[in-house]
């Protein structure tokens, strides 16, 4: 059994490089540039850094206007 899901493995990432070498390098590009990164600190923290940061900018404009 573990041959078998070796050898669909190996099949699976062929698959994948033949078809990554078959796209024109044209149309790879475009998809990359169509791909958003998201930032490390929403990837790992979800909304709360930006809720944070929110937070902080209003309070800080509070203080200075007081």
């Amino acid at each position: 059994m573990a041959k078998n899901s070796g050898e669909d493995l190996l099949k699976e990432i062929t698959e994948k490089v033949v078809r990554y070498m078959n796209t024109p390098k044209e149309l790879r590009n475009k998809n990359q540039e169509e791909q958003h990164k998201e930032a490390w600190k929403t990837k790992w923290f979800g909304m709360l850094p930006i809720a944070m940061d929110m937070l902080f900018k209003r309070t800080a404009h509070k203080d200075k206007g007081t």
